[in-house]
């Protein structure tokens, strides 16, 4: 099985999608999966040999395998190990996904750690009395 490097920055997440086999190229192990509004999709194949694919060129298939999303949410390519013929299959699979993260909700701010007397309340660790806090607060100052 080849193996695609991850990378880093980018998010990735299991994906299946409906096109036409378009552009192979035999010796990157890649294809070309054209949608019905004309977007394409770079495609890996992972699963080996790509000869068999070229019974499926210029046929309507669908796809599975894992979408690589860059750091801006612009779909880098889909890493493929299944392919079959799609002729029959559900037009709810033909449009490109979309990736799940990150979220469109705006990064939730930190809570400002307390300092001070704010941080001491309700977290005092010892039972020590009244009188000894009294005296060692004394010879502190």
């Amino acid at each position: 099985m080849k193996q695609v490097a991850p990378n880093s920055k980018s998010m990735r997440q299991m994906v299946r999608v409906l096109g036409k086999l378009d552009a192979l190229q035999h010796s990157k192990h890649r294809f070309t999966l054209l949608m019905d509004d004309g977007q394409k999709a770079r495609c890996v194949w992972v699963d080996g040999d790509i000869t068999p694919l070229s019974s499926l060129f210029g046929k309507r298939v669908l796809i599975n395998g894992m979408g690589v999303w860059d750091a801006r949410g612009k779909l880098d390519r889909i890493e493929v190990d299944r392919i079959r013929c799609g002729e029959n299959e559900p037009d709810v699979w033909k449009w490109l996904p979309r990736p799940r993260f990150p979220s469109e909700l705006p990064l939730e701010e930190p809570t400002p750690r307390p300092f001070g007397l704010e941080a001491m309340i309700g977290k005092w660790p010892g039972d020590e009395t009244d009188e000894q806090i009294a005296e060692a607060l004394k010879r502190i100052s």
